[in-house]
Parts: C-alpha cells; structure tokens; sequence
C-alpha cells in the first residue's frame, strides 16, 4: 500500500495477497463494508474511487481513475482531463481480470463479467456488463455471495 492521500474503511474488508492500493496526494479511496478484494489485483487512485457496501472483485482486477498523462486534442488546442472518479454500488461482483477506466460509474446489485473493460456509466440496476467496451449484456440479474 501506498497512501499519500486519504483512505477511509466503513467497516471490514478483505484485501487478498499481492493486491496493490495507491492512493495519491490529495486522492481519496472510500471502502464500503464487507469488501472482498481476491488476489493480485491493482486500485490507483490519483482522484477519487469508491466502493459500496457487499463488493467482491476477483483476482487481476484493475481500476485507474486517472491515464497518468494529459492527451490534447489537436485541433482545439483542448487537453483533455486525465483523472475522473470511479463510483463503484453497493452488492457488485467485478470478475476476474476486469479494468475499469475513469469515469466509470456502476450502479448497485450488478456483475462485470471477466475481461470486461469498462469506461462509461452504468445507472441502472440488476445487469450484466461484459465485453470490450463494456456493455449491457443481460437485464434483471442478481447474484449470491
């Protein structure tokens, strides 16, 4: 672990071997209760991500609020943000080696199936998000701990 910034647990949390956690300066990394982290996996933080309540993210997982670099749009001279939050609901299950870019916010009681790449938000309820890009895949989910 690396926390320059702020790091705040609501209750308890299970953080698997060889997982990586930044949080950088002036960033903020927000765990709901009973969270599962399984092995391996990566949060950077360098802006702000958060985790609701009953999250289980598998092993490989990669979260980046941030691309660590300004890219610049040519023709307007516009240089893009490189850090936006990461909003994570309360009862989502993040398969195995799943990354999730800036921005992306998942709404409660939901699945990302593995390999998904997810960079949009998803503001509805009970789905299944799966692919590169990620989308919708199937409506009126739930899943079992």
């Amino acid at each position: 672990m690396e926390i320059d910034g702020k790091i705040k647990f609501r209750d308890s949390a299970y953080i698997g071997s060889e997982t990586r956690i930044i949080v950088g300066n002036d960033a903020s990394l927000e765990i709901g209760s009973n969270f599962t982290v399984t092995s391996c996996s990566s949060i950077i933080v360098m802006n702000k991500v958060v985790f609701g309540n009953n999250v289980l993210m598998s092993w490989e997982v990669l979260l980046l609020d941030t691309d660590f670099h300004h890219i610049i749009q040519i023709d307007s001279n516009k240089i893009n943000m490189n850090k936006k939050p990461i909003i994570i609901g309360n009862h989502v299950w993040i398969g195995c080696r799943v990354t999730i870019l800036k921005g992306s916010i998942i709404d409660d009681d939901s699945v990302i199936g593995a390999g998904s790449v997810v960079s949009d938000i998803f503001d509805r309820k009970n789905i299944l998000i799966a692919g590169v890009p990620a989308r919708i895949m199937r409506n009126q989910i739930s899943w079992c701990e």
